[in-house]
């Protein structure tokens, strides 16, 4: 079965949340760069229901969850890291790619924002956040 690649931001993870939990000033300073705000990607919540549709994916699917973290953040890896396990489990954080682009993944298909590059199946998630149970119905439908 090929993987299915779930992104972490947008997707899991709803990343202008937490902007709420960083200092205004620090928001400013870093206003369209959040993603290199140091310890931003810990205090993100998730997407209504993503952990519960990243359970159902991951009984009927190879899924991995993946992330294209900022090398310009040092704490961006360690804090997707430790996201992923808090909000999906030990399990899931042994599923968590993080990599430079999506195109180094083996084909299968993406579940994300934008395509980066990725050369497989893509299913865009448009601003606002994913519809789960549309991306779930899609995914049946391309089924083998």
């Amino acid at each position: 079965m090929p993987p299915l690649y779930i992104a972490l931001e947008h997707v899991l993870a709803d990343v202008s949340s937490g902007l709420n939990y960083v200092a205004k000033e620090v928001a400013a300073a870093y206003a369209g760069r959040e993603e290199l705000i140091p310890g931003i990607d810990v205090k993100m919540d998730p997407i209504p229901g993503a952990v519960e549709a990243f359970q159902r994916l991951a009984s009927r699917y190879d899924v991995f969850i993946v992330s294209v973290a900022p090398w310009e953040n040092a704490t961006a890896w360690t804090g997707k890291l430790q996201w992923v396990s808090e909000h999906f489990g030990v399990s899931a954080r042994d599923r968590l790619i993080l990599a430079g682009s999506y195109r180094l993944l083996a084909p299968g298909t993406l579940v994300a924002t934008k395509r980066h590059e990725f050369a497989g199946k893509f299913f865009e998630v448009l601003p606002g956040g994913p519809d789960w149970d549309a991306i779930e119905q899609s995914l049946k439908a391309v089924e083998p």
